[in-house]
């Protein structure tokens, strides 16, 4: 059973395309790594995935549901985003 299914995403910053017609599916339970080269959108993917950029054009529907159909809440019940420089709280 496919538990993502990412297709035909795109995202530019401003006139930059990051992410041209990227499509994929993800089956549910696998630990799934993301490579390539420095400014390849790896993390722009995951932003899109986890809401914290808006899709500007394609679909993401996690278990048949489209992203946006899921509280941010229930979004991070859905999957887990670490990115490569963690924003770690600093209290004083």
């Amino acid at each position: 059973m496919t538990a993502l299914r990412a297709e035909n995403l795109h995202f530019a910053y401003q006139d930059k395309v990051v992410l041209d017609d990227v499509s994929f599916s993800l089956p549910r339970g696998k630990l799934i790594g993301i490579v390539g080269p420095n400014g390849s959108g790896k993390s722009t993917l995951l932003k899109l995935l986890a809401r914290q950029l808006p899709l500007q054009r394609g679909t993401v529907e996690i278990h048949g549901k489209p992203l946006l159909g899921y509280s941010l809440k229930a979004l991070a019940r859905e999957l887990a985003f670490l990115p490569q420089r963690p924003m770690l709280a600093q209290t004083v």
